[in-house]
């Protein structure tokens, strides 16, 4: 796989954990009690791991994203705060 369209595929998945984040308008405290949400889920990456992220990390991703749309997210610092916890099931 190219690096592009892998960087792309991370880029996907970041916004997908994003979801209502991005697609309703919030006030900063609601912001954050989905940001907690979106970190006690388990979310799998591009390469089938199943990981967890903290808030901070899905935080960080939303003010890229809303900075610099997708193309930021495809750049985005990411797996600073996350832990696979096992190999997601296909």
């Amino acid at each position: 796989m190219q690096e592009a369209d892998r960087r792309t595929q991370w880029a996907l998945l970041r916004f997908s954990v994003l979801g209502p984040l991005v697609s309703s308008r919030l006030e900063h405290g609601d912001r954050r009690a989905l940001f907690r949400l979106a970190a006690q889920r388990t979310h799998v990456d591009p390469d089938g791991r199943a990981v967890k992220l903290s808030a901070r990390t899905v935080e960080a991703w939303f003010y890229a994203w809303r900075r610099g749309g997708l193309d930021a997210l495809k750049d985005a610092v990411a797996m600073v705060y996350y832990f696979i916890t096992h190999p997601a099931k296909k």
